[in-house]
């Protein structure tokens, strides 16, 4: 089923919503807005404009070179790129990119990082002609915006999830979900209301049963499981240039005895073979 989301509007013949289709028009008693970067031209359209902003990124598969093997992903925190095993390929991911939404490509940070992340892993040539292009939505305080829409009954909304779309799609769907039919949410949902951005401010078509404090666990337990697997992957980074330093200077210092021991030799053949009526030094 495809359609224009931008032609989302209050019903004309019940309560609810409409959206057109390709197959005609759809109506349904409630709407989620769940567009992604794409959001807020919906919400503008409907006359709540929030301030959306967008962070893009890139990313190209590679094939390897030779046997090699690449077993989990490995973040480059010094240059600024990240490399993952894929199915596809071995992928190299760039970091953010400060652009328009729909601005042309501009892939000069993947670019830039290729040569170094060749340099960490032998990468052979792109395994496509072009680079996959992403783009977050990121609110200004960086939490999604969750919740019903005050003024629009019926109205519900699920965006902003910025780096951590596909972390905190499943736990916001369900909090999405306990809202919408009734439940008590397994998590104060205040602090994502749209509200925040809108004229008015506090005034929320839903409040919270028996939650007085804001509790901000979805995003804190997200950052969490994010920057711990980041850390571990800079540890393991480190783990392992250390073990290759380790072993250069092991093999350093082997061929430095090698050579200690040649000269030894060397001088005790010179010792041996000195006249007798020599003085001895030392």
């Amino acid at each position: 089923m495809r359609g224009e989301a931008r032609t989302l509007e209050a019903a004309t013949n019940s309560d609810g919503w409409q959206v057109c289709a390709a197959n005609g028009l759809i109506a349904g008693r409630e709407a989620v807005v769940a567009l992604g970067p794409w959001a807020g031209d919906a919400m503008a359209a409907l006359g709540r404009p929030v301030p959306m902003g967008v962070k893009r990124g890139y990313h190209m598969h590679y094939k390897t070179r030779g046997n090699a093997v690449l077993n989990r992903p490995v973040i480059d925190s010094e240059i600024g790129y990240a490399l993952a095993p894929m199915t596809q390929g071995i992928r190299l991911m760039t970091g953010a990119e400060f652009a328009l939404r729909d601005s042309a490509p501009t892939p000069v940070q993947l670019d830039r990082v290729e040569p170094a992340a060749q340099g960490l892993f032998p990468l052979a040539e792109r395994a496509k002609a072009e680079p996959w292009l992403g783009r977050r939505p990121c609110m200004p305080d960086m939490l999604p915006v969750i919740g019903p829409v005050a003024g629009l009954k019926g109205l519900w909304v699920d965006f902003g999830h910025h780096h951590l779309g596909f972390t905190l799609g499943p736990v916001t769907g369900r909090l999405l979900a306990e809202m919408m039919i009734g439940e008590t949410p397994f998590t104060d949902p205040m602090p994502y209301r749209i509200e925040r951005f809108l004229r008015g401010g506090r005034g929320s078509g839903y409040r919270s049963v028996g939650m007085e404090k804001k509790n901000f666990s979805l995003i804190k337990s997200a950052l969490i499981c994010f920057f711990t697997w980041a850390a571990t992957t800079t540890q393991i980074i480190r783990a392992c240039a250390h073990r290759e330093i380790l072993l250069q200077c092991k093999t350093q210092s082997l061929s430095a005895m090698a050579d200690i021991e040649q000269a030894a030799l060397v001088r005790f053949d010179l010792m041996s073979k000195r006249p007798s009526n020599l003085p001895r030094i030392g």
